[in-house]
C-alpha cells in the first residue's frame, strides 16, 4: 500500500509505520536513530554548504549505511569506526573477544600462580633457614657449651646426631650451596669427635669416628679443590687431617696416621705464610709440626728429626704465648707439646731430668686454664695425665714410693671424672692405663701379689672397649701388656720359695694361660714391623718366661705330677 493513498484520518505516527514495517516502534526508532538520522539531517540542512555536494555522494552514504560502514555525514572517531567494524564482523569480533578473554584469564591465572609459587618459595626458604639455624644452634652453641662438662658425652652425641639429620636433609636440597656443605662437614667432624676422638671424651666407637671424619674430609677436599683461594675451607681442612691422623694412630694404622699428619703439616705451613694469615694461622703450623714430630719418633722413622720438630714447635708456641698471654688455645697446645716431649724423654735414662722439668712445666702452663673454667674436665684430665706421666717417670728412675704416690693421685682423679661421665670410653682407658702402671711398679718393687691385683683391674677396664682385640691398636697393645705382666707376675710367684709345690704349679698354669693369650698378638706386632711396640722383644720374653716356669716344674717331681 502506498502511504500517499492512506486515509487522511490515519496519523503519521510511529505506531502505524511500525505496523507496516512489521517491527516494534522501539526497534524502529533504534534503527532510524544514528547514521540514518544524520544522513537525512545533512541532506536537508539549511546551509547549502553543509549538504551533500551531489546526489552520488548522498547515494554513496546511504549505500555505506546499508553495508554497515562509516558514513561521511557522521563525525569520525575511533569508537565509531570500531563499532561499525564490530557490526560488520560480529562472529570474528566475538571469537577474537573470546580469545582475548581467555588470554587475559590465562595471564591473570599465571600471575596468580606465580604469586602463590613465590609465596610458597619464600615460606620454603624461611623453613630452610629456620632448620639450618636450628642445626647450627645444636651443633655449635649447645654442643660447645656442654662439651667440657662432666657426664656430657651422651648429650653431645644426641645434639650432633640431630643436627646432622637436619643438615643431611638440607644438603639433599642444596648440593651446590658451599656454605651448607661446610656446615655439614663440621657436623660430621663433631660427631666423629663424640664417637671416638682419642684426645677427647668419646663413646668408644673408633670405626664410626673414622667414617665420620672421612665424610667431612671428602667434603672439604672437594670444596678446597673447587676454590683453592678459600682460606676458610683450608683452615677447616687442616684439623680434619689431624683428627683422622690421631684416630688412625691409636687404632693401629701408624703409617696412614703419619701420612695424614704430614698433609696437615703441609697445609698448616701454607696457611701460616698466607698473605692474610691470622694469629690462629700462625699457631697452627707449630702445632702440626709438634704432632708430626711426635709420630716420627714413636714410629721409629727418625728420632732426631722428630725431637727437633717437637722442640721447634714448642719454641714457636712459647713466642706466641709471650705476645698473647690470654691465648688459651696456645696455652693448651704448648702444655701438650711439653707433655709429648716429656713422654719421649721419660724412656731414656739420659732424658729423665729434662722429662721431669717438662712434666712440671706442662702442669704449670695448663693450670691457669682450669682457673678460668673450673668445669672444663678436658683440661683437668690433661693435667691428671701429666701426673700419671710423672708417676711413670719416677718408676723408671726406681723411685717406687714416689711413683705410686703420683699414680694413686692420678687414679683418684680419673675415678672422679669417670664417675661423672660413665659412658666416656676415654676415661675408662685412662683408668686402665694408670692401674697398669701401678701393677708394673708393684711388680718391679717386689710385690707380685699386688701387681696381679692392679693388672687384673686394669684388664677389666680395657678388655671390653672397642679395639681391645686389635693387637696393633694403642688399646690392643695395652691389653696385651696387661696379659704379659699378669703371666710374669705368676711366674714370679711360682718361683717364690715361700709357696707350696701345688701353689707353684698352679701359678705356672696361670702364667701359661696368660702367655698363650698374648703371644699371638705380639707375634702379629712383630710381623707387621711396628718397632714402637717391641713385638720381637716381647715374643722372646714370653718364651723365656715359659721356659722359666717349665724349669721350676721340673725341679719338683711331685709338682710335675700335678700338671
Amino acid at each position: 500500500m502506498n502511504p500517499a493513498t492512506l486515509p487522511e484520518q490515519i496519523a503519521q505516527t510511529p505506531e502505524p509505520v511500525s505496523i507496516v514495517r512489521q517491527e516494534s516502534p522501539r526497534r524502529l526508532r533504534r534503527r532510524l536513530r544514528g547514521d540514518l538520522d544524520t544522513i537525512v539531517l545533512r541532506a536537508m540542512h539549511k546551509n547549502p554548504q553543509r549538504r551533500y555536494a551531489s546526489v552520488e555522494q548522498f547515494s554513496e552514504d546511504i549505500r555505506r549505511h546499508l553495508e554497515g560502514r562509516p558514513v561521511i555525514a557522521r563525525r569520525d572517531s575511533w569508537t565509531y569506526r570500531a563499532g561499525k567494524f564490530a557490526n560488520r564482523h560480529k562472529i570474528g569480533v566475538a571469537a577474537t573477544a573470546l580469545i582475548l578473554l581467555a588470554i587475559t584469564g590465562g595471564i591473570a591465572a599465571t600471575i596468580r600462580e606465580a604469586r602463590i609459587a613465590a609465596a610458597n618459595e619464600r615460606r620454603a626458604e624461611e623453613r630452610f633457614n629456620d632448620v639450618r639455624k636450628l642445626a647450627n644452634s645444636l651443633m655449635f652453641e649447645l654442643h660447645d657449651s656442654i662439651k667440657d662438662l662432666p657426664g656430657s658425652t651422651p648429650a653431645r652425641k644426641l645434639l650432633v646426631s640431630r643436627a646432622l639429620q637436619y643438615l643431611d636433609r638440607l644438603s639433599a636440597e642444596a648440593k651446590t650451596d658451599a656454605s651448607l656443605q661446610r656446615e655439614l662437614a663440621v657436623g660430621y667432624e663433631k660427631i666423629g669427635d663424640v664417637q671416638g676422638q682419642p684426645r677427647q671424651a668419646n663413646l668408644g666407637d673408633p670405626v664410626g669416628a673414622a667414617v665420620s671424619y672421612k665424610k667431612a674430609l671428602a667434603i672439604r677436599e672437594s670444596l678446597a679443590a673447587a676454590d683453592p683461594s678459600d682460606l676458610g675451607v683450608r683452615r677447616e681442612l687442616a684439623p680434619n687431617y689431624g683428627r683422622l691422623s690421631d684416630l688412625l694412630w691409636t687404632t693401629g694404622d701408624p703409617h696412614s696416621a703419619i701420612e695424614y699428619s704430614q698433609k696437615g703439616l703441609a697445609l698448616a705451613s701454607a696457611l701460616s705464610q698466607a698473605k692474610n694469615a691470622t694469629t690462629a694461622d700462625q699457631m697452627i703450623f707449630p702445632t702440626y709440626r709438634m704432632d708430626y714430630g711426635y709420630k716420627q719418633v714413636m714410629i721409629g722413622t727418625d728420632r732426631a728429626a722428630g725431637l727437633e720438630n717437637i722442640r721447634n714447635g714448642a719454641a714457636a708456641l712459647e713466642q706466641i704465648l709471650s705476645r698473647d698471654p690470654a691465648n688459651q688455645r696456645a696455652r693448651r697446645t704448648l702444655g701438650l707439646a711439653y707433655s709429648r716431649l716429656a713422654d719421649i724423654l721419660a724412656d731414656d735414662d739420659a732424658g729423665h731430668t729434662e722429662a721431669m722439668a717438662l712434666y712440671k712445666k706442662a702442669i704449670a702452663v695448663k693450670e691457669p686454664l682450669v682457673q678460668t673454667d673450673r668445669n672444663n674436665v678436658e683440661i683437668q684430665r690433661l693435667i691428671t695425665y701429666d701426673k700419671f706421666g710423672l708417676g711413670q717417670l719416677l718408676a723408671n728412675m726406681n723411685q717406687y714410693d714416689a711413683a705410686l704416690e703420683q699414680d694413686r693421685e692420678a687414679l683418684s682423679e680419673f675415678q672422679e671424672y669417670a664417675k661423672a661421665d660413665p659412658q666416656n670410653a676415654q676415661l675408662r682407658q685412662d683408668l686402665g692405663r694408670v692401674r697398669q702402671q701401678m701393677g708394673l711398679t708393684f711388680f718391679n718393687h717386689g710385690q707380685p701379689g699386688l701387681a696381679l691385683e692392679q693388672l687384673g683391674l686394669s684388664l677389666g677396664n680395657l678388655d671390653k672397649l672397642p679395639d681391645a682385640n686389635k693387637a696393633q691398636s694403642y688399646l690392643g697393645f695395652a691389653v696385651l701388656t696387661d696379659e704379659l705382666w699378669l703371666g710374669k707376675a705368676h711366674v714370679r710367684l711360682a718361683s717364690s720359695p715361700s709357696i707350696s709345690r701345688e701353689q707353684a704349679v698352679q701359678h705356672c698354669r696361670e702364667a701359661q694361660a696368660w702367655f698363650n693369650k698374648c703371644l699371638p698378638g705380639f707375634e702379629e706386632i712383630r710381623d707387621h714391623g711396628l718397632p714402637r711396640y717391641g713385638g720381637a722383644e716381647r715374643v722372646a720374653e714370653i718364651k723365656a718366661q715359659m721356659a722359666r716356669c717349665e724349669q721350676a716344674r721340673k725341679r719338683n717331681p711331685k709338682a710335675a705330677k700335678l700338671r
